[in-house]
């Protein structure tokens, strides 16, 4: 009866090396077959970057295979200026889908004889905004203050933020026109107090339409 206990035990020890062999050698077995080898990448998410251009800077390898690990392409495409989220996922047998989020641009801003369009904390976008003219408030410069005080305007008074032509900060406060009207609000005020004043305009001031025409190519 010992024996045959025994015997059993090497039964279940073999079924589990077996078992461990086939899960952990399989995966790599398929990654040498052509058959599983990523012949086609979707890029999900596009509207201001060239697609030909996120494939080269993603650098992914002519072998690879749906069974790799991905996220090493995840992170550079994260990294990728422009974009502020990505996800890879697989298709089987062989399509690799890459769907990104790009930075949402918030204002376009002069450079040179040039507009160029910037992020809510200041940054460049290298989008070009010639491709499809953004409807964007001009700023005088590039200023961080300015830029997330105009995401917290299209947050809290999308309509308003819609008719602003032109913001520029004075003495810590941004100043904004709208419709003919010159707005003020200080950056450390609450929501609601935010909310007030973009109901209160300052004066009238000349109107300059929003501008899409200037924009240069970048």
């Amino acid at each position: 009866m010992p024996s045959l206990r025994l015997k059993k035990g090497w039964y279940v020890l073999g079924a589990l090396a077996f078992g461990a062999a086939i899960w952990f050698g399989m995966p790599r077995l398929l990654r040498q077959m052509s058959f599983f080898r990523i012949r086609r990448v979707e890029l999900v998410g596009l509207e201001h970057l060239h697609a030909e251009q996120v494939l080269r800077d993603l650098k992914i390898p002519q072998r690879i295979s749906v069974f790799d690990d991905a996220r090493a392409i995840g992170r550079r495409a994260r990294g990728l200026p422009g974009i502020h989220e990505a996800e890879v996922t697989r298709r089987w047998p062989g399509t690799l889908r890459i769907t990104l989020q790009e930075t949402e641009p918030i204002a376009l801003v002069p450079q040179g004889l040039l507009l160029r369009l910037e992020d809510q904390s200041g940054r460049i976008l290298p989008f070009d905004p010639t491709l499809d003219p953004p409807d964007l408030p001009v700023v005088r410069e590039s200023d961080s203050l300015v830029t997330g005080l105009l995401a917290r305007v299209r947050s809290v008074e999308p309509a308003l933020f819609s008719r602003v032509s032109t913001a520029w900060r004075v003495q810590g406060a941004l100043v904004l026109t709208a419709g003919g009207h010159r707005f003020r609000c200080r950056p450390d005020a609450a929501e609601g107090a935010q909310r007030a004043t973009l109901h209160r305009p300052q004066g009238r001031a000349p109107e300059v339409k929003r501008n899409t025409t200037r924009a240069g190519r970048c």
